[in-house]
């Protein structure tokens, strides 16, 4: 076998050249992996679109030491056969990350995944990953996303910045497929800048505990992740525009009392604020058991009102966690959001997994969503309530 090698960026001092035997040999590996059938059906039958959406994954990591250094490396590999929607068919790399950590910094090279964020109901400030919105409307599934990060961490706080020279485009189903049936959107993107995927962002976030309070501040400069989609006589196109964005997170915590907001200013084809600002109320031991709920209240706006291309313009999210605490790790969330704006739109989820044993798990996802003002994105998805059966295997 012809010993390939692979160039990564080079950070500071080093750069990474190496080769999968130099690599074998330097490094202890650690492997974990996990494979899953899924099916979703939905309530609602539409003209040519199929009711049932069966489809298998499989997630294979990595994770190697050195034990000479701090170095490590992360790979994850993500694979997914879907028998309905060939768009959500795929093989994609997740993670693919070197990172060397030295006494005052640390540095994190290749493909990887950054969250930021405290609330439920939204996560709105997390910018750095593309959605990989035909996994799940709740946007919380991410694309990898190709990086340089150097960060340091101090006494006064953590300052971490990125460098990310590569943009990838959201995923959306294809005519075959749910949740965005009703809409045609072109595989050809437009973009603001003249680079278009090849544009560098850069990005700089602060944070920091203040005795019972997780604060943390950012920059963002770059490409819109979320796209703009612009009517063509052939269907919607999406188009990329530029953006600038700070951005605050924070959570307090106070007894049973976790106070969250997250919050932002954008400047992109219009300067907007958005924000969502709630809390969560944990009860131990409710009726003498085991048990733990959470209680969930948050409130969302976007001062673009009817004018937002969010699902949430002015809402109240009200939300419960019921944590069983058993050996099996039962855990139940029920949540639903109201819009208070005049369009009156909801909607409702409900998630709950739990073990079987060691190696299998089950998890049980539901969406229901109501809208009647055809300005509201929320309307669009009227027809695509559906339950989601998940039978993982852990190995």
């Amino acid at each position: 076998m012809r010993n390939t090698r692979f160039f990564w960026f080079t950070p500071c001092k080093a750069i990474l050249l190496f080769s999968p035997a130099s690599i074998a040999s330097a490094f202890e590996w650690e492997f974990e992996g996990q494979a899953s059938i899924e099916n979703r059906q939905f309530v609602h039958t539409i003209a040519e679109v199929s009711d049932s959406n069966p489809s298998v994954t499989s997630s294979l990591k990595w994770q190697g030491f050195n034990p000479d250094s701090f170095d490590q490396i992360n790979i994850d590999i993500f694979s997914r056969k879907d028998f309905t929607d060939s768009a959500r068919t795929k093989l994609d790399i997740r993670e693919a990350m070197y990172i060397h950590i030295a006494d005052q910094y640390e540095v994190h090279v290749g493909i990887g995944k950054v969250f930021w964020g405290v609330t439920e109901s939204r996560h709105l400030v997390d910018t750095i990953n593309q959605t990989d919105l035909i996994e799940n409307i709740d946007f919380e599934q991410k694309l990898g996303q190709p990086m340089i990060s150097v960060s340091t961490d101090q006494d006064w706080g953590t300052l971490q910045g990125w460098v990310l020279p590569y943009f990838r485009e959201r995923t959306f189903a294809s005519e075959e497929g749910r949740l965005s049936s009703k809409l045609t959107v072109l595989d050809k993107a437009r973009y603001e800048s003249s680079a278009e995927q090849k544009h560098v962002d850069v990005a700089l976030r602060y944070s920091h505990v203040f005795d019972t309070i997780d604060f943390g501040i950012a920059l963002f400069d770059g490409t819109q992740r979320e796209p703009y989609l612009l009517p063509t006589p052939e269907g919607l196109q999406p188009f990329y525009a530029q953006m600038q964005q700070v951005s605050v997170d924070l959570q307090a915590t106070q007894g049973a009392w976790l106070w969250k907001l997250e919050a932002l200013h954008r400047s992109t084809r219009e300067d907007y604020f958005a924000s969502v600002a709630g809390f969560e109320y944990s009860i131990t031991g409710v009726f003498g058991t085991n048990y733990n709920v959470g209680l969930i209240s948050e409130y969302q706006y976007d001062s673009r009102k009817e004018k937002s291309t969010s699902f949430s313009q002015q809402d109240i999210f009200m939300g419960l966690r019921w944590v069983f605490n058993d050996i099996d790790g039962t855990e139940v969330i029920l949540g639903t959001s109201q819009d208070v704006s005049g369009f009156g739109s909801s909607w409702t989820k409900l998630e709950a997994s739990s073990r079987i044993n060691n190696q299998l798990k089950w998890n049980l996802n539901m969406w229901y969503f109501s809208g009647d003002d055809l300005q509201d994105p929320i309307t669009l998805l009227n027809e695509d309530d559906y339950a989601e059966f998940i039978l993982t295997w852990y190995f």
